[in-house]
């Protein structure tokens, strides 16, 4: 996933992986227009597990970006 459109100030969005297969989260990848591209937190792309989650915020205004803010595959970041 490089991106979600229709992002407004405040906006969030939960990502659950049901699947058995992997989704890669993309960090500011150019497959997205600017205003739809993901900021992660650790400034790559993160690996979605099968049953892991995701959080996403949308800031509007000086970064006009998704941002991870929360989600059960951050705990390898703890």
């Amino acid at each position: 996933i490089t991106g979600f459109a229709g992002g407004v100030d405040g906006r969030e969005i939960e990502v659950i992986n049901r699947g058995t297969d992997d989704i890669d989260i993309q960090h500011q990848n150019a497959g997205s227009t600017a205003e739809n591209r993901i900021i992660s937190p650790t400034g790559g792309d993160i690996i979605l597990s099968q049953y892991d989650t995701l959080k996403f915020r949308y800031y509007a205004g000086s970064i006009d970006r998704w941002v991870i803010v929360g989600g059960t595959a951050l705990r390898v970041f703890a």
